[in-house]
């Protein structure tokens, strides 16, 4: 499901099956231990205070879901002309407070989270759930995402070939890769539509 160890800071672990019990289960003594070792480095007994900084942390980080400048004024262009949705991989509370700490939520009344639904990207069953949950075929949606292998390599492996790469950071592609819609800001993201 794509969920990293470092969502233990962050999530409760939500959600039915082996695998979210056994993640709420391990994420406490975690959270205390990472910021115990962390202050324990620094010569600080942390017991006490790891388990202080760790609820601390957990009411910060929604308050730190910040906004590239372009991201609203694109999803409001699009909002009138498209269906949209989110396909995120991660625990669901984490990625569900996201979206709404930062206000994208309004955007988006399809929201399909990996430990929700099962699969993350890459892999290809993520992306047939979206396609039935927005009613849609595989040559209607259009990919948009910032990472290569996960959102673009992804989706066309799943049958959708409109695929748009987000690369704020400019970086080159593999060159066995083909890329054919690449971008480095939202801004840019109304005129790719019209190219594809």
């Amino acid at each position: 499901m794509q969920i990293g160890s470092v969502s233990a800071l962050f999530s409760g672990f939500p959600g039915d099956g082996p695998e979210m019990a056994y993640l709420r289960a391990w994420a406490p003594t975690y959270r205390r231990e990472t910021w115990s070792r962390a202050l324990a480095a620094l010569g600080v007994d942390g017991q006490t205070l790891g388990l202080e900084l760790a609820d601390a942390h957990l009411a910060c980080f929604a308050a730190s879901c910040r906004l590239y400048d372009d991201v609203v004024p694109a999803l409001e262009q699009l909002g009138g002309a498209y269906a949209l949705a989110v396909i995120t991989n991660g625990p669901a509370d984490v990625q569900r407070a996201k979206l709404r700490t930062s206000g994208l939520d309004r955007f988006f009344p399809t929201v399909l989270v990996s430990s929700e639904i099962g699969f993350a990207k890459p892999d290809e069953r993520a992306f047939a759930a979206a396609t039935r949950a927005l009613g849609a075929s595989t040559v209607e949606i259009v990919m948009i995402g910032d990472h290569l292998e996960r959102d673009v390599i992804g989706a066309r492996k799943a049958g959708i070939t409109k695929a748009i790469w987000i690369d704020r950071t400019g970086s080159q592609p593999d060159t066995k890769t083909e890329v054919v819609h690449r971008i480095t800001s939202l801004t840019q993201l109304v005129s790719a539509l019209r190219t594809i």
